[in-house]
Formats: C-alpha cells, sequence, structure tokens
C-alpha cells in the first residue's frame, strides 16, 4: 500500500504505467500532478517515521502517504516508470517494484490528483460522474440515514475570534475545568438523589421540550468549540450546518483541515473540544443548581446540566460511534481511517479463525496497535448490529404501516443482511483454499454444538410471573367511630373463630347506655308507685310502654358495645396491624385494624405470554419460587387458564412500573396493560400447601411449570410468528 485516503472517488483507472506481466504491455508515462496540490507533512507514524500528506484545496480533502508513495513522487519528474523507479530506489534505498509505480498512478487518477489533460482523464472523469449519478430510490436508500445541510461559511468571522481560542485552549483553561468538573462532581454527589429525583420528574412533555431548548444550546457552544480550537492551531473552518441524522438534526462542523497538522496533540484538542466546552457547561450549570434556590433559574440550569453530562459522557465520547469518540481513539493509537483499516483487518482475521486460511494481514502493526484495531473493529460490528436494528425498530413505529415496514426492511437487508451476505460470498470464493486444519475443526465443533443448541429439544418449562396470595384474608375494621381500648393479639399470632383480637370503646356509647339505664330505674320506681294508688293505676300502662322501649334502645346500645370487640371472621393469622394500634387511639369505620389470613391454603395468579399457551395444560405442575431467595420453592398444579388476553393486569406488583417482569404501560385510567398479548393462569398449592405464618400477605414470583420440551429454534419461530400475525393488520 503506497497511500492511504481520507477520502477517495469512484472509478479507477483500467491503463497500466508500469508494464504488464513479464513487460509485454508497452510502458507509458506517469501522469503529471495537478500545479495546485501541496505536500505537507504529516504525524508520526508508529513504527517512528515521518509520513506525508497530500492537500486537495479543490475539494478539501486529504490524503496519508506512505513513505514509498513520498520516495516515488519525489522522483515524479522523471517521466518513464522505470526512471521514476530508478531515482526513488537511489535516493530513499527503499525497495520499490514497478507494481508500486503503478498502483501509485492508479490512486492519483482515481482521486483526481492528476493534471486534467492527461491521457485516460477523460474517460476516469466520465466514470466517475456516472458512477455518482444515482436514481431518486438510491440516494434516498444510502442517505436517508445520514444527510448533511451546510448552512453558513464561518471562517472568515471566526478569525476575529482567534484570541477567544487562544485563551479557552490554554494550559490554564485546560487546568481550570478539571477544577470545576471535581468540584461539580462533589457537589452533585452530596444530592445525588435529589438530582436524580429532579430528573426523573421532568420526564414529560414540558420538560421534553425543555431538554430539546437545553441540548440546541449546548449543542451550538459544541460545535463552537470546535470552530474555535480548529482556528487556534490555524485551520479552516468550511462549514456549518445541520445533519439529519436518521430524520433527526444534528449539529455539525467541517474541521477537516485538522488533517494538515503534524502535531497529534494539536488534533486530539481539537476533536476534544466540543467536549471540553461541554464539560465545562455542565460542571457550571451543576454548581450552580446545588446553589440556586427552587424555581424557574434552577431549572433551566438542571436542564443545561443533564444535557451536557448525557451527551459527553454517553454520545460524544463513544468511540463506537462516528462522533468525537472515534476521531479520538484514531488519533489516540495512531491509525488514521481506523474504521475502515479496523474493519478490513477483523475481515482478515475472522477467516483465519475461522477456517485458518493462511493469507497475509492487509496490513502489518504492532501487537498492542493490532489488538486495539480489531477490538474497535469487532466492537463496532456488534454496536452497529444492534443499532441498525434498533433504527429499523424506530423507523417501523415512527411512520405510518406501509412505508414504516418499508423503511424496517431496507434497514435490515441493505445494512445487516447485504454485508452478511458479501461475507459470506467472499468465504465462498476461498473455498478452494480452505482445508482441514486446526481452525477449520474447531470451527466444526462450534457450528456443530450451535445447530445442537439450536434444534434439539432441550427447554422443557415455562416460567409464569405469579402472585401467591391467601385464599381468604378478610380486613377487619371497626363498626363504628371507636377508641382502642386493648389490643389482646400480636400480630403474626394464630387465632381461632371469634377470638377477640381488638378490644374499642365509645365514651358516648356508654354514657347513653348509663342515662338509659337511670331512666329505666325511675322509670320501674315509677310504676311500683303508681300501682299502689288506685287514683293513678290507669297511668301504669304508659309507663310500662315507655319501660318497654327504653328496654329495647338498650339492648340495641349493648349489641352495638358488643361489636366494639373485634372478633376473628375465622381460624387463622392476625397480620398488618398498623403501626400505631395500641390504646388511646381513636379509629373510624374505614380504617383497617388488620386481616386474619387462612392458615391453610393458598391460590396463585399468573400470566403466560402468548407463544407459550400452547405448550400451557391444565392440571400441569410446577414450582412457585418467590424473589425471596430464602423462601423453598412451592410446588403448584395449574387448575385453569383464561381463553383470552387480559386487558389490564389485575396484579400491578407484577407490572414494570413497579418492578416487576412484565412489560406494561400506564392507559388513561393508570392501568398496567400488557405490550403484548398475555394470558390469565390459576395455579393452587399441592397438598394444601400455602402461606407459612409470620410472612408477607403476597407473594411475587415466578412459577415454572414442566411442559414438553422444545428447541430454541422453534421457539424463535413461533415468536417471530406471532409478532406478524400481530403486526399484519393494517
Amino acid at each position: 500500500m503506497v497511500a492511504s485516503v481520507q477520502g477517495s472517488a469512484p472509478g479507477g483507472p483500467t491503463i497500466s504505467f508500469g508494464g504488464g506481466a513479464g513487460g509485454q504491455q508497452q510502458a507509458k508515462p506517469v501522469p503529471r500532478l495537478r500545479e495546485d496540490l501541496k505536500l505537507l507533512p504529516g504525524p508520526t507514524d508508529l513504527d517512528g517515521s515521518p509520513s506525508w500528506t497530500i492537500l486537495d484545496p479543490a475539494r478539501g480533502r486529504y490524503y496519508s502517504l506512505s513513505p514509498q508513495a513520498v520516495a516515488l513522487l519525489g522522483a515524479w519528474d522523471q517521466g518513464m516508470p522505470d526512471r521514476v523507479l530508478a531515482r526513488a530506489m537511489a535516493a530513499s534505498r527503499l525497495p520499490l517494484e514497478l507494481s508500486d509505480v503503478d498502483e501509485l498512478a492508479r490512486f492519483l487518477i482515481a482521486n483526481n490528483l492528476v493534471a486534467g489533460d492527461e491521457p485516460g482523464m477523460s474517460g476516469s472523469y466520465l466514470r466517475q460522474r456516472k458512477a455518482a449519478k444515482r436514481s431518486a430510490f438510491s440516494w434516498m436508500l444510502h442517505n436517508y440515514l445520514f444527510v448533511r445541510v451546510p448552512l453558513v461559511r464561518p471562517d472568515m468571522w471566526l478569525d476575529g475570534l482567534t484570541p477567544l481560542g487562544r485563551m479557552m485552549f490554554s494550559k490554564g483553561a485546560g487546568l481550570t475545568l478539571l477544577t470545576l468538573v471535581a468540584v461539580a462532581l462533589y457537589l452533585v454527589g452530596r444530592q445525588w438523589d435529589v438530582f436524580l429525583h429532579t430528573f426523573t420528574s421532568f420526564l414529560t412533555l414540558e420538560g421534553a421540550v425543555w431538554f430539546g431548548l437545553a441540548m440546541v444550546v449546548a449543542k451550538v457552544l459544541h460545535e463552537m468549540g470546535h470552530a474555535l480550537a480548529a482556528k487556534r492551531f490555524g485551520c479552516r473552518v468550511h462549514s456549518m450546518g445541520v445533519a439529519l441524522l436518521v430524520m433527526m438534526p444534528v449539529l455539525y462542523t467541517d474541521v477537516s483541515d485538522a488533517w494538515r497538522l503534524p502535531e497529534r496533540h494539536r488534533r486530539l484538542i481539537i476533536g476534544a473540544a466540543g467536549m471540553a466546552v461541554e464539560l465545562g457547561i455542565a460542571a457550571i450549570a451543576t454548581i450552580l443548581w446545588t446553589m440556586m434556590p427552587d424555581g424557574p433559574a434552577r431549572s433551566a440550569v438542571f436542564f443545561l446540566a443533564a444535557v451536557s453530562w448525557f451527551m459527553t459522557l454517553l454520545v460524544n465520547l463513544n468511540p463506537l460511534m462516528r462522533f468525537d469518540g472515534y476521531y479520538l481513539l484514531s488519533d489516540l493509537i495512531g491509525v488514521r481511517n481506523l474504521q475502515g483499516r479496523g474493519f478490513a483487518l477483523a475481515r482478515w482475521h475472522l477467516r483465519e479463525t475461522l477456517f485458518g486460511l493462511g493469507r497475509e494481514p492487509p496490513e502489518v502493526l504492532p501487537p498492542r496497535t493490532r489488538h486495539a484495531v480489531l477490538l474497535y473493529a469487532y466492537g463496532a460490528w456488534i454496536w452497529r448490529f444492534f443499532l441498525f436494528l434498533g433504527i429499523a425498530v424506530l423507523v417501523y413505529h415512527a411512520f405510518f404501516k406501509v412505508l414504516g415496514i418499508m423503511l424496517a426492511a431496507v434497514e435490515v437487508c441493505w445494512f445487516l443482511a447485504m454485508p452478511a451476505l458479501r461475507e459470506i460470498g467472499e468465504w465462498w470464493k476461498a473455498r478452494d483454499e480452505m482445508r482441514m486444519n486446526r481452525a477449520m475443526a474447531r470451527s466444526l465443533a462450534v457450528l456443530a454444538l450451535l445447530i445442537g443448541l439450536a434444534f434439539v429439544p432441550w427447554q422443557g418449562d415455562i416460567g409464569l410471573p405469579a402472585m401467591l396470595e391467601a385464599s381468604a384474608s378478610p380486613r377487619l375494621h371497626p363498626p363504628a367511630p371507636a377508641r382502642v381500648v386493648e389490643v389482646p393479639v400480636a400480630a403474626g399470632a394464630r387465632v381461632t373463630a371469634g377470638q377477640p383480637v381488638v378490644v374499642l370503646d365509645n365514651p358516648d356509647l356508654d354514657r347513653k347506655i348509663e342515662m338509659i339505664r337511670l331512666e329505666l330505674d325511675v322509670t320501674q320506681r315509677l310504676i311500683q308507685r303508681q300501682a299502689a294508688s288506685a287514683a293513678t293505676a290507669a297511668e301504669v300502662g304508659v309507663l310500662e310502654g315507655r319501660l318497654a322501649a327504653r328496654l329495647a334502645e338498650l339492648d340495641g346500645l349493648m349489641a352495638e358495645r358488643a361489636r366494639l370487640v373485634v372478633r376473628a371472621p375465622q381460624d387463622g393469622i392476625f397480620r398488618d396491624p398498623p403501626a400505631d394500634l395500641m390504646p388511646g387511639l381513636w379509629v373510624s369505620p374505614a380504617r383497617v385494624l388488620g386481616l386474619v389470613v387462612a392458615a391453610e391454603g393458598g391460590r396463585i395468579e399468573a400470566y403466560v405470554r402468548g407463544e407459550d399457551l400452547p405448550r400451557l395444560q391444565v392440571g400441569a405442575r410446577g414450582r412457585f419460587v418467590t424473589d425471596d431467595p430464602a423462601r423453598d420453592p412451592l410446588p403448584v398444579v395449574v387448575t385453569a387458564v383464561s381463553e383470552t388476553a387480559v386487558d389490564a393486569l389485575d396484579q400491578p406488583a407484577l407490572a414494570s412500573q413497579n418492578g416487576g417482569p412484565i412489560a406494561t404501560e400506564l392507559d388513561h385510567e393508570r392501568r398496567p396493560v400488557p405490550r403484548g398479548a398475555v394470558y390469565r393462569v390459576w395455579l393452587e398449592p399441592d397438598a394444601g400447601a400455602g402461606l407459612p405464618a409470620g410472612q408477607t400477605l403476597a407473594l411475587r414470583g415466578m412459577v415454572r411449570i414442566d411442559a414438553p420440551a422444545e428447541s430454541f429454534a422453534a421457539s424463535l419461530w413461533r415468536r417471530v410468528i406471532a409478532v406478524a400475525i400481530r403486526e399484519s393488520g393494517f
């Protein structure tokens, strides 16, 4: 390889300059270089040798040259390939061949670095123009994920801000930034719970609007950081604008002129400048948030701090995305064009690992650098797989169904299936080189193992999120407003039906009973006195009627007093009394004084996914395993299965909003609605097993039901079919 490219053009030449095989083809003069090209010193290579860079000012592209290419270009004015080769070898003492001259000439023509009147250039231009022409559909396939729209050419007015750039990116500014970040982290660490609570409290539509505004401010300042750092080191800023990333607008700054800087630390500063500015914003906003009183201003700085921390640490610093972190990693390990070279090296490494072809690597790197590049490449492949898969799901749900299906299919086919098929095609082309060796034997063994795991039935149970409850657990309520006199039963104690659990009284009721008793005593004395006199004997009947009414009223009040002794309605265990239940406490009829849970028996309500429903049968046995690892599994049996999917969960503790295992979302009535089809299942403990004494009333856990064994492939196929049927309605 004589050159590596920061940008390349399609449509390579088909002519030869260094002669064909055996020298049968007549050699032609090498093409003349364009006069406006600039040869600039580049950074030191990994082996310590100097490098050079060609600047194409017309297109704003940079091309990194190897020492061999620099030696050949130094003798390029010799004209004929053999003379160029002889002069270059004499001057550099590098092992060069005519094929190197031919390769360099092809590279120069392919990237339009030679004079336009050279032979073959007109055909090259036509081929490049034809390759660049795309239909509207082809353009959409290639560009709907990323479209760049330049808005301003800021280089001239940025010249006036160069002093600001010198101040911002000096050693003193760096130390100040580190100090601010340390202080901010210390202060927010002392109020971390409040910070998290503030973040979750703004997860609303209004909060999203404020976060969007804060992101605009932070990203504008981020891009200004890149621009000012570039001007600080004498680079041009060609454009600033908006890029549409999966139809989402993001800002960008073109600082590709930084490639002309030979000092690696300067390029690192330019690459990290945006994150440094955002870290400064985050630190200052965080410090202000910890000091300001509640109000709109404190909310505003919170939004700015949260967005800046998030974007800097989780997005821009990620080297697997083509943002700042990628270019920083590329410069740190000294591998330019890291993604292209890393993917080429990883493809070679993958083929050698699988088949042991014995091919030479695309380039030779020091061991530590090679390991770093391979780690990056494999990590980027994994990241891109989940990223493109997530984008497919996003575009499917973001548009109406027909367009969503089309865009999701394009995403999966073009960015996931096509690269995989191309690589498999390369394996097929290399089939003649494949031999039975250690790598091949290992690959076949792993393949056989994976096929066995996929197609051999080994999954023999079904997991059902479930709640275990007592078969009966009536609540105890006061019959009327009353005062606690005594609680003769401790929490967790066994009680029998009719046993007093809480003794209450009501002073008003006691006064009424005492007054009626006094009135009865007076009435009885009047009856005795009137019966002794003939003149008043006629009034005895009236008094006896009053006496009977008061006796009936007394019976009612006594019955009401008897109800103030709250008794156990069944045999069981007294549980969950209020913590403040003690003598002297006034309670209302709505107050729960506790529960009497049946000592024997229990019921389990569980939910099964639609794809597992065919494997579940009434009478199937299994085990209920609670979330508490200290409890033993409980044997259970399926008693009934619902025939229709539930609209909402009757057990909120199983919903994801409450930390449960079933993915749900709240409807307008705040009910947990499952995101997929789930069916209700009822189970009972075997052999009368129930809730042991002293445990909580309801236990959350997982039921493992014994079911016919099924392979992973069959299970996956059923789930795919279920999703396809569910999403097939228009």
